[in-house]
C-alpha cells in the first residue's frame, strides 16, 4: 500500500500546490493592478479551473515519468467494435440504477454550485466529460489497481480498494456512493480486459450523459426529480436486469488474466 499512499499524497499535493500558486499569482496581479491586497481570498472560476487542469497534467507527468502507469498496446486497445458497444451498454445501464440508488440516499451535494459553473464553461465541460475520465482511469485503474493486482493474490481486494479510494477522493457525499459502486464495475472490467481505453469509454459515457442532462434540465438536481420516483424506479429495475445480463456476456467473453508490472 506504500505506493498507493504515495500516489494519493502526490494527487492532493499537486492540487494544493497548483491552487496556491494560482492564488499567489492572482493576489500579486490584483495588488499591481489596484494597489490593494485581496479582501476575499478566492480564485475566479476560470483560474481555479486552470489550476485544476495544471495539477492533472503534473500528476500525469509523475505517473509516466516514474513508471507508475504503463501505457502499452494492451492498455490502449479497446478490442473489437462489438466490445466497445458492450462497454457502452454496460455504462449506460449501470448509470441509471446507480443514479437511482444515489437519489434515494439523498446525500448532500457540496459542489453543486461548482458543477453549475462548469457546465456553463466550455473548458469546464471538456474537463468533466473528457479530461476527468481519462486522468481518473489512469490513476485509479492504470496505476493504483494495476499495482494492487500485482501485489495481492485476491483481485477482488484490489478492485475493492481502488474503488473505495475512487469514491473517497471525490470529497463530495453526493458523489461518493455512486463513484464507489461505479468504481467496482470499472475495476472488474479493467481486471478482465487490461484495457485502460475500455474503462475510459465507460467513464466518458457516464460523465458526458450527466453533463448533457445537467445542461438540458438545470432546474432538476436529480433524475428522480426529472422523471418521477415511480418511473425512475421502473427504469432502474429494467436497467439493473439488463446490466446483469450484459455483465454475464462480458464475463464469458473475457477470462481473468494476470496483470504484471
Amino acid at each position: 500500500m506504500a505506493r498507493v499512499i504515495k500516489l494519493l499524497l502526490y494527487y492532493f499535493a499537486s492540487q494544493l500546490c497548483a491552487t496556491s500558486l494560482a492564488l499567489a499569482g492572482y493576489a500579486g496581479w490584483h495588488y499591481i493592478k489596484s494597489g490593494t491586497l485581496l479582501v476575499e481570498w478566492g480564485l475566479p472560476f476560470s483560474l481555479s479551473l486552470a489550476a485544476n487542469i495544471a495539477s492533472i497534467a503534473f500528476m500525469v507527468w509523475i505517473l509516466l515519468r516514474n513508471k507508475y502507469l504503463i501505457i502499452d498496446k494492451e492498455a490502449i486497445n479497446p478490442g473489437k467494435p462489438t466490445n466497445i458497444l458492450l462497454y457502452s451498454a454496460i455504462g449506460i445501464t449501470a448509470m441509471i440504477w446507480l443514479n437511482f440508488i444515489s437519489d434515494i440516499m439523498d446525500l448532500p451535494d457540496w459542489f453543486k454550485s461548482t458543477f453549475s459553473m462548469m457546465q456553463e464553461d466550455i473548458v469546464g465541460v471538456i474537463t468533466m466529460s473528457i479530461i476527468a475520465p481519462i486522468f481518473e482511469e489512469m490513476l485509479f485503474r492504470g496505476a493504483i489497481e494495476r499495482h494492487l493486482l500485482n501485489k495481492w493474490k485476491n483481485p477482488r481486494h484490489a478492485i475493492f480498494v481502488s474503488a473505495l479510494l475512487f469514491g473517497i477522493v471525490h470529497l463530495n457525499p453526493a458523489q461518493m456512493l455512486f463513484a464507489f459502486l461505479f468504481g467496482l464495475i470499472l475495476g472488474d472490467i479493467y481486471f478482465r480486459t487490461r484495457s485502460l481505453t475500455a474503462v475510459i469509454i465507460l467513464h466518458f459515457i457516464n460523465n458526458t450523459i450527466s453533463v448533457i442532462i445537467m445542461f438540458l434540465f438545470p432546474e432538476y438536481d436529480k433524475l428522480t426529480d426529472l422523471l418521477g420516483f415511480n418511473t425512475m424506479a421502473c427504469l432502474s429495475l429494467i436497467s439493473f436486469i439488463a446490466f446483469i445480463f450484459l455483465m454475464k456476456i462480458f464475463m464469458n467473453r473475457f477470462s481473468n488474466k494476470a496483470i504484471t508490472d
